[in-house]
C-alpha cells in the first residue's frame, strides 16, 4: 500500500496520529502545530487516493479500513527502523569503549595485571581485551590499538609514549642464600644454580639470559640448573629457594617478596617500554584515559 515515493515524514505524523489517538495530542507530542499534523495527513491521504481516518470530533479519529492496513505496515517499519538506530548506537559505544591492548607475555604477567583491576573497576563501562605473546607486535590487524613494546622504528604512523625503563639484575631467596652462601664477584656464578628463562630469546628481551654468560669466555655460558618460558613461573622458582634468576628490578612482584639482590653492582640490559597507538587514534579517549593512568602508576611505583 506505501508507494516508494510516501514521504517519511507523512508516516511517521500518522503513526503519532493513531499512537496518541488524535491530531491534538499528536501535535503536542511531536511538539510542532496542529495545523501543521492535520496538512501532512491530507496530503497522504491525497497522495494514497485512500481515507485514513474517520474524524470523530475534537480532533479524535478512528482509523478506516485502510487505515489500518498502513498503520500495521509503517509500525513495522518504525519497528525496523529503532532496531537498527539501536544497534548502531550500541556499536558505535562498542567500539568507543573498547581497548585492545597487546604486549609481552612477561609485562602482562608480572607488571600489567597488577594495575588492571583497578582501572577496570573505575571504568565499568570500558570493555578491555589484552593479548599476551612472546613474538613481535603490531598494530596491522584490527584485533589491536595498544601496544606495550619497545620503540618501533621507522614507523611515521605511531604515537609512541615513553612509558617505563626496565633493568635487568639478579635475585635469590635468603632460603637460597642460606643453603649455598651469597656470591661476591661474577665468576661465584658458576658454582650456583642459575634459573633461566628457556627456550629461543623472547622478543622483548634480546639476551634475557645475559646471567648466563656474565663473567664467562665468549661462546661459553654456564648452562642452567632449571628453565621455564615463562616470566612469573620464574619468579615462583626464585620465591621458592631454588636458584638465582635474572629478573626486571622494576616488577611490582619483587616489592611484596623476600628476594634479595645478588651482585648488586651489576645490572643487565636496559629495556625502555613505550605506549605505542595510531596516530589516526589520537583523539581515543578511552586511549589516553588508560596511558594516562599507566603513566601515573609508573610513576608511583618507581
Amino acid at each position: 500500500m506505501i508507494e516508494k515515493n510516501v514521504n517519511w515524514d507523512k508516516l511517521k505524523s500518522f503513526y503519532n496520529v493513531v499512537i496518541a489517538g488524535g491530531i491534538t495530542a499528536a501535535a503536542k507530542r511531536m511538539r510542532v502545530s496542529q495545523p501543521a499534523i492535520s496538512r501532512q495527513i491530507s496530503l497522504l491521504e491525497h497522495q494514497l487516493k485512500e481515507k485514513l481516518f474517520y474524524r470523530t470530533g475534537a480532533k479524535g479519529v478512528q482509523l478506516t479500513k485502510h487505515g489500518k492496513i498502513l498503520f500495521h505496515s509503517v509500525k513495522q517499519m518504525k519497528f525496523c527502523f529503532d532496531k537498527t538506530f539501536s544497534k548502531e548506537n550500541t556499536l558505535e559505544n562498542s567500539s568507543k569503549n573498547c581497548l585492545k591492548i597487546a604486549a609481552n607475555r612477561g609485562v602482562v604477567d608480572t607488571w600489567l595485571m597488577n594495575f588492571i583491576p583497578e582501572f577496570v573497576k573505575k571504568n565499568e563501562d570500558i570493555r578491555l581485551s589484552i593479548h599476551s605473546t612472546d613474538g613481535e607486535m603490531t598494530l596491522d590487524s584490527g584485533d589491536t590499538n595498544v601496544l606495550l613494546t619497545p620503540y618501533i622504528k621507522d614507523n611515521t604512523d605511531l604515537v609512541q609514549d615513553h612509558l617505563m625503563s626496565w633493568h635487568r639484575k639478579l635475585y635469590a631467596h635468603p632460603s637460597y642464600i642460606e643453603r649455598f652462601g651469597m656470591p661476591t664477584c661474577v665468576e661465584d656464578l658458576t658454582n650456583h644454580h642459575l634459573i633461566s628463562f628457556g627456550g629461543k630469546n623472547i622478543f622483548l628481551f634480546e639476551n634475557i639470559n645475559w646471567h648466563l654468560s656474565l663473567g664467562c669466555p665468549e661462546g661459553k655460558p654456564r648452562k642452567a640448573r632449571m628453565s621455564v618460558n615463562n616470566s612469573r613461573s620464574i619468579f615462583e622458582m626464585a620465591n621458592a629457594g631454588l636458584g638465582i634468576i635474572s629478573y626486571t628490578k622494576e616488577s611490582p612482584l619483587l616489592k611484596n617478596s623476600e628476594l634479595l639482590p645478588v651482585l648488586p653492582s651489576i645490572t643487565g640490559s636496559k629495556l625502555d617500554i613505550f605506549y605505542a597507538y595510531r596516530k589516526s587514534n589520537i583523539s581515543k579517549e578511552v586511549i589516553q584515559l588508560f596511558g594516562d593512568y599507566l603513566k601515573e602508576k609508573v610513576l608511583s611505583s618507581f
